[in-house]
């Protein structure tokens, strides 16, 4: 990969990155209007406050230093009475903004006012028994707008692509969890619908049904880059040993040395370049692999003139 290639990268990078500060600034405002028309509403209409948390959610992982959306979602934490899950938001804030006078504010009012989020006990009739639809309905509410709280609360960085396993093993680990929480809440939601419409329900799961779609993407993403990175460190490694072979002999071909594998690798660097220039695109970061990828474009480049002047 040559400079100018190496150019062109940093170009996108740049580019990339604008655009996503852009699209972040965007969700803030549509997530702050969500935000204003619940007000408006006296907070009553719930599924605004969701579509809120989803609108700052994104607006966070596109920009983790977005202070506007951590002073929103500590203030929607707040307002659904998880003072707890509020504090590291408004923490956040104060870390990219120490004078702010609103994450100061809200702070204060939330260290006045503790108002955790309690479950109350499945409800049901005392005639024969049978389930009080109305009752579980606002149960299952509840479980839903506490499960979009712990969810809030992630930081920014809980997925993201990585070429690291350690990193998607945690992933991986959290994604799970998530799932089997989906699984539960819709389990009960069914158990509400044999009686009661619950589109509303629904529509409040969404942030964390968008957030375990995006996850999954990330995890598949990061699957592919842990292949291109292994790829690359054994086409690597062969190479070397190639190189002390060649070395060794004072430039003589080796027995051992397959003109056939060398040419199968050659087809594959470009492959391999078209994959980190597609990745580059989609604007993950790629620079650790380019330098492993050039690393091992010297040492080719290295055989290749061996082999010339044979």
């Amino acid at each position: 990969m040559d400079l100018h290639t190496l150019q062109i990268y940093h170009q996108k990078t740049e580019q990339n990155s604008q655009e996503r500060l852009e699209t972040a600034s965007d969700l803030l405002r549509c997530g702050l209007e969500c935000m204003a028309d619940a007000q408006a509403e006296g907070f009553a209409d719930r599924a605004l406050l969701a579509e809120a948390c989803e609108y700052l959610m994104e607006a966070l992982r596109l920009n983790h230093r977005e202070t506007e959306a951590y002073i929103g979602m500590g203030y929607l934490l707040w307002l659904l009475g998880d003072h707890t899950g509020a504090m590291p938001y408004l923490q956040a804030a104060l870390e990219f903004d120490p004078e702010n006078s609103d994450a100061k504010t809200l702070m204060q009012l939330v260290c006045k006012t503790e108002r955790p989020v309690t479950l109350p006990p499945p409800v049901f009739t005392t005639e024969l028994a049978q389930p009080n639809f109305d009752a579980l309905y606002d149960q299952v509410e509840l479980q839903i707008l506490a499960a979009i709280q712990q969810v809030s609360t992630l930081p920014p960085q809980t997925f993201e692509v990585s070429n690291l396993r350690v990193k998607m093993t945690q992933m991986e680990r959290k994604y799970r969890e998530l799932v089997t929480l989906q699984g539960e809440l819709q389990a009960q939601i069914q158990a509400v619908e044999v009686e009661i419409d619950c589109s509303e329900l629904q529509k409040m799961l969404r942030p964390l049904d968008i957030l375990l779609a995006r996850a999954q993407d990330f995890l598949n993403q990061s699957w592919a880059l842990v292949q291109l990175e292994e790829t690359i460190a054994e086409h690597s490694q062969w190479l070397t040993l190639q190189i002390s072979v060649f070395d060794s002999l004072n430039g003589e071909i080796s027995d051992s040395f397959s003109q056939a594998h060398f040419d199968a690798l050659l087809e594959d660097c470009d492959a391999l370049a078209d994959l980190l220039d597609e990745y580059d695109g989609l604007g993950i970061d790629v620079a650790s692999l380019i330098d492993h990828y050039e690393k091992m474009t010297d040492k080719v480049t290295y055989i290749q003139d061996c082999l010339d002047q044979i």
